[in-house]
């Protein structure tokens, strides 16, 4: 053990140059990644992520990649969290242990602090250290590195946490990375990592499908083919993310073809905002689009967890404030009928006169169109269907919520003594953004028609009130 210290100091002083890809083979001379895996800890952006399916290697490469940067920036810590302490444990521990075994590294863990220990060294300063945790806030420490197992799986407010801790003074090498295969179904973040692989300046990803790990036995792989269902083995053996969703509402949604960059859309002439609203306690609601030319882009989403209309209205009000010049602004106020409602809780208010008062105190012109009644849930969804499909209707990409809830949201399941459709509402972080946008697309429908063709707008009997 002793010489292989001595061997591994005297191969990093004669090389103070090398690559990383030399350092992983210096530190871990047996672990044999293969092609994607070495594209992933050849990676020097400051974040890079590995995904993908049951079986494909992601968590070896990144468990070589926390004992490197262990290594690299030691006696400065890395921190790799997981879903739980238990995972950590029966998930990561086995393959830490595996590696250092298979690659003569010294190490001690100690359960109750979460520490693994690698020596490497005779010093004290020779010593690696990674922490196990579970998912959870990281407070006092800095550390060197931070790595997230199945990040998507854990609360958002943990990463945000655990990424400011990675700016130690003393490491050599700061970095943020992370192994993940989608949970479309359980995922409350993080989809738009799997829309596409990344390779930037600031972030690096790669896929890495179950069938390209060459060390998978055929019966492996033969058992997996037989338990999945052709959706569910793009998700969970190809890595990709999608709904799997057998009644989803949103079918003529795809990201390829109803996504687009803000830069893209072709704005010239006059133009038509639109604010669409969705009243919902937990969470607040609301959809900006534009309406140009026939076809109508959803430009911004406003989604605030407990909260209420005035919350609601004073964000977006500084929004379009911050972004247009409001002497020539004039928008359409819309959204789910019941807003018109008056509540006890608002002094007798319904959320609409709450809504015009701010609008009014704001100055910018606007008309409120608001329906006596909402269209049946099938009537809109299948209009907003349609708008897909004829690409009339696109959502910019920073819109990620609005996007998720277009992929995700589902019919529920109705006993047959139900009738009519019903949109499933059992997470409450899905739907009330694509409600919101649906009423937008419904309520103004009559705008979206040749300008020879197009009248005077009325929604559902209801004549529009300008202000």
């Amino acid at each position: 053990m002793e010489e292989k210290r001595l061997n591994l100091k005297n191969r990093f002083k004669t090389n103070k140059t090398i690559s990383r890809l030399e350092e992983l083979r210096i530190i871990l001379p047996n672990y044999k990644p293969q092609e994607k895996q070495l594209s992933f800890h050849k990676a020097e952006q400051r974040q890079k992520g590995i995904k993908g399916g049951y079986g494909s290697g992601k968590t070896y490469a990144f468990c070589a990649e926390a004992i490197l940067l262990a290594y690299v920036n030691r006696p400065v810590p890395v921190v790799i969290s997981y879903p739980t302490e238990d995972s950590a444990i029966a998930s990561g521990l086995p393959v830490l242990k595996s590696l250092c075994k298979d690659n003569d590294i010294e190490f001690n863990w100690t359960k109750d602090s979460g520490s693994f220990e690698m020596t490497f060294g005779s010093n004290e300063s020779d010593i690696g250290k990674i922490i196990l945790i579970g998912q959870k806030f990281f407070k006092g420490v800095t550390v060197a590195a931070i790595g997230m197992d199945e990040p998507f799986s854990q609360r958002k407010e943990t990463y945000e946490n655990l990424i400011a801790r990675a700016r130690s003074g003393n490491a050599k090498r700061q970095e943020i990375f992370w192994a993940g295969t989608p949970e479309p179904e359980t995922m409350e973040w993080g989809f738009e990592f799997f829309a596409q692989d990344h390779n930037d300046k600031d972030l690096f990803t790669i896929t890495v499908p179950t069938y390209e790990n060459k060390y998978l036995s055929k019966g492996y792989l033969k058992s997996l083919e037989n338990t999945f269902d052709a959706k569910t083995k793009e998700v969970y053996m190809l890595g990709k993310y999608m709904s799997l969703s057998q009644g989803k509402v949103y079918y003529g949604f795809e990201r390829t073809k109803n996504v687009l960059l803000v830069d893209d859309i072709p704005l010239t002439g006059t133009i038509q905002l639109i604010i669409s609203f969705d009243f919902n306690v937990d969470p607040m609601t609301a959809t900006e689009f534009i309406l140009h030319k026939n076809r109508y882009f959803q430009v911004d989403e406003y989604l605030i967890h407990s909260s209420n209309t005035d919350e609601l209205c004073e964000s977006i009000i500084t929004n379009l404030e911050n972004k247009y010049d409001i002497q020539d602004l004039s928008i359409i106020i819309t959204g789910d009928a019941s807003g018109r409602s008056k509540k006890s809780s608002s002094f007798g208010k319904s959320d609409y006169m709450i809504i015009k008062d701010w609008f009014l105190r704001s100055r910018i012109k606007f008309t409120l169109a608001v329906p006596n009644e909402n269209p049946p849930v099938r009537d809109r969804v299948n209009y907003t269907n349609k708008l897909f499909e004829q690409k009339k209707f696109f959502i910019c990409e920073n819109c990620k919520f609005s996007i998720r809830d277009r992929e995700l949201v589902g019919w529920k399941r109705t006993s047959s003594n139900m009738e009519g459709f019903h949109i499933d509402k059992s997470r409450k972080d899905l739907s009330h953004l694509s409600d919101a946008g649906d009423y937008a697309l419904w309520n103004t429908r009559v705008l979206c028609v040749d300008e020879d063709e197009r009248t005077p707008m009325i929604v559902t009997g209801r004549r529009e009130k300008k202000y």
